[in-house]
């Protein structure tokens, strides 16, 4: 009987191992076949889920902008006070540091291969932060003179911000805990008082 393979796991087992080689090879210093060794699969097999490099790196791009979509996502849409929400959206960005600082290097040539790819998702990100922000507003838990979607562009400045300095620089970012912190008041002073400017 052929064994039966779970090709949304096989790919997310292919993924992960590109991510590593990535890492430690670069983009351009990665063949598919030192991906398929970390995998722990053939070439041929490896080509049964993506016929070129490109192909992968698209997948793995697509990926990770989902994860992170995902991740906003849930803070829109859970429920609670708006405050409380946005800054379980930072611990859970913060949280995905440690596990992002040692793929620092191919996320960053990943995403500057995909900046088309990186476009609808700003949006798709503001969009989904600034209607969380006018709810906040309609509550009276945000200032009510902000701009929703300024100020939402202003907050993923401040995340992705932080990300690349942990990307660029990981040993020498501050801990999770310090960052979690300071982007907790820093998100408190963007947000302002309720009844007005702080």
């Amino acid at each position: 009987m052929p064994k039966i393979v779970d090709a949304d796991s096989e790919r997310a087992k292919i993924r992960e191992a590109a991510l590593k080689v990535f890492a430690r090879r670069g983009l351009a210093g990665t063949a598919l076949g030192y991906v398929a060794a970390e995998a722990g699969i053939s070439r041929a097999s490896l080509y049964h889920y993506y016929t070129d490099k490109a192909a992968l790196i698209d997948d793995v791009a697509q990926h990770l902008l989902k994860e992170e979509a995902e991740i906003f996502a849930s803070a829109a849409q859970a429920q609670g006070p708006v405050r409380q929400r946005l800054l379980a959206l930072s611990e859970a960005v913060i949280a995905r540091f440690d596990q992002w600082a040692g793929l620092g290097r191919p996320l960053l040539e990943i995403w500057a291969r995909n900046a088309d790819a990186l476009r609808p998702l700003l949006h798709g990100l503001r969009t989904s932060l600034a209607k969380l922000i006018a709810e906040g507003q309609r509550q009276g838990e945000v200032d009510p003179d902000l701009d929703p979607l300024a100020t939402a562009a202003v907050m993923i400045g401040l995340i992705d911000g932080l990300m690349l300095q942990v990307f660029v620089d990981p040993h020498g970012a501050p801990s999770g805990a310090q960052m979690h912190k300071a982007l907790a008041q820093a998100l408190e002073r963007v947000l302002g008082r309720p009844g007005g400017p702080s």
